[in-house]
């Protein structure tokens, strides 16, 4: 019985080993093709949620991304919007930037910031009555990302 037992272990670590090989090089490949098989997303409150709008400025841009109110069922009573500023390829962001955006077209959520790009923080001018202030000032690859609290005006 001992030898059986020998035999069949020295088996099984014969077969797992291409098996860990396999998934032990492949580990860049396989959970791509798990996220693309699955349809599963990033969630928005990491992202930042998708770009619904960009606006051209002398020296950088400006990327609105939408609401994010988004809870596992429903939404929540608080959220936020990402707002990116980039320069353009190979420069840089004006040492201060102050910006009046528009959230979806609705006045509750309009957002005055003066952003001071050297010292990486925002400060809110006169905004709308469901902007709650600055959650952060984030560095991105090219530029810099504010997060403003909201309240869901819904």
């Amino acid at each position: 019985m001992a030898k059986l037992k020998s035999v069949l272990g020295t088996m099984w670590a014969l077969t797992a080993l291409p098996l860990l090989l396999v998934m032990f090089f492949g580990f860049t490949h396989w959970p791509k093709l798990l996220v693309a098989a699955t349809g599963l997303e990033v969630s928005p409150w990491f992202t930042g949620g998708k770009v619904v709008a960009s606006v051209d400025r002398e020296g950088y841009a400006i990327r609105v991304h939408r609401p994010v109110f988004d809870a596992l069922v429903g939404q929540r009573a608080k959220g936020f919007v990402q707002i990116d500023f980039v320069p353009p390829e190979g420069g840089s962001l004006p040492a201060v930037v102050e910006e009046s955006v528009d959230v979806g077209g609705n006045p509750a959520l309009a957002i005055r910031v003066r952003v001071d790009t050297a010292t990486r923080t925002a400060t809110l001018g006169a905004s709308g009555t469901h902007v709650d202030g600055v959650e952060g000032v984030y560095g991105l690859a090219r530029g810099l990302g504010v997060r403003v609290a909201l309240r869901n005006p819904a």
